[in-house]
Parts: C-alpha cells; structure tokens; sequence
C-alpha cells in the first residue's frame, strides 16, 4: 500500500493550486467505520483560507491520491488551518 510519506512527497510536488501551502501533514488509519482512510492536513497563509482555495486544494489533493500507483485508502479527508495555528 502506498505510504503516508509517498503520499505526503506527491501532495509536496503539486504545481499550480490556487494558494501556496506552507505544510503538508498525512496520516493512515482507519476511521469511526473502520474503513481505511487517510487524513491531510493542508497549513496555508491565514490570508489564504478562502472557500475557493481550500475547495481547489481539496479536489487537487484527492486527484493526486487517485492517481498514485499503490491502493490508497479509500476515504480521503482533507483539513485545513492558517500558519498561525500550526503548531508542526
């Protein structure tokens, strides 16, 4: 199965989405249902969390997990938070 550090590395080489993103962070598990999931935390420039941004990154995200070669889970959860709550 592909990693989270594959997953993190692809999400990294993204070009052109609306807002640049300061970090990636990706995790694997399973969720409430049991299902395998996995879960992306996107930090942008607190000026940057507009609707339309994260609603580009989101789709772009799940583009890019589509498309990895390995299986991925099959739930794709995508956050978001500004620079001034990331604590990473």
């Amino acid at each position: 199965m592909t990693t989270a550090v594959q997953i993190r590395k692809k999400l990294a080489s993204l070009k052109r989405l609306p807002a640049k993103v300061k970090n990636w962070r990706v995790e694997s598990g399973e969720d409430n249902t049991g299902d395998t999931a996995l879960w992306v935390w996107v930090t942008l420039n607190d000026v940057d969390l507009s609707e339309q941004n994260r609603e580009g990154i989101r789709e772009a995200v799940r583009r890019a997990v589509r498309a990895m070669p390995d299986p991925v889970p099959s739930w794709v959860y995508v956050r978001f938070q500004g620079a001034s709550e990331d604590a990473a």
